[in-house]
């Protein structure tokens, strides 16, 4: 990685990266299509010209926060992912969709680079409180189930994923996480084979993907007793 980092306002007073969108919503969206197609450094070059675009406080912290997750998630560089999300956050009168994109951020990188399981569901459970971002909500879900996994609270970590398998319109690879990670829970945490191997059996059933994964977990399960 480069050491020396140019501020965002330096690259942009310098030269808009090449191709990049001429406006706000444009350069949002390029840069989400860019992520989505494994294209991070491109997507994170039109985060950082709509950082500059941005008309408002929620625009920029938008921005900001999508610019982060692909430094926290992908960069895996938690103390800039952290700095982007403070900054965000820090900024006065944004709305819950530029909110919850910044805990987010700021979840990953307690978690993660952290390691502070507790800041990391103290942001998740702000992050669920906010309203009009049902969209997030799983996400939010399978990271707080993780979050009190790590903190020992195995039975509030399942009612995290059951919420997931509960709610209506979620789809079928979400949910064969959320099966997965109950499965997780039961085989290593609470010790209950039997229940680990239903749910791994439902992830399977909604991503055969998921099969070599699961399978190399069963087979660390002890045989049933007789």
């Amino acid at each position: 990685m480069n050491p020396i980092r140019i501020s965002v306002l330096a690259i942009c007073a310098v030269a808009q990266p090449l191709g990049a969108a001429e406006t706000y919503q444009d350069s949002l969206a390029a840069g989400d299509r860019l992520r989505g197609e494994g294209q991070a450094d491109e997507a994170s070059a039109e985060y950082v010209v709509a950082i500059v675009q941005a008309a408002n406080t929620t625009e920029k912290a938008l921005a900001l926060g999508k610019r982060g997750m692909i430094l926290a998630y992908e960069e895996k560089d938690y103390a800039a992912a952290r700095k982007l999300a403070d900054e965000a956050l820090a900024l006065v009168d944004i709305r819950p969709v530029a909110e919850v994109t910044a805990l987010q951020v700021l979840a990953e990188c307690e978690a993660k680079g952290s390691q502070n399981h507790a800041r990391a569901a103290l942001a998740l459970e702000k992050a669920l409180k906010l309203e009009g971002v049902d969209w997030s909500r799983p996400g939010l879900l399978l990271s707080l189930g993780d979050a009190r996994r790590h903190l020992g609270k195995f039975q509030e970590a399942i009612a995290a994923y059951r919420e997931v398998l509960d709610s209506e319109g979620i789809d079928a690879p979400m949910k064969a996480v959320a099966h997965l990670n109950t499965g997780l829970t039961w085989q290593y945490d609470l010790k209950d084979a039997a229940k680990a191997r239903s749910s791994y059996e439902a992830a399977v059933g909604l991503n055969a993907a998921l099969k070599p994964e699961v399978d190399d977990h069963l087979s660390r399960l002890e045989a049933p007793s007789e």
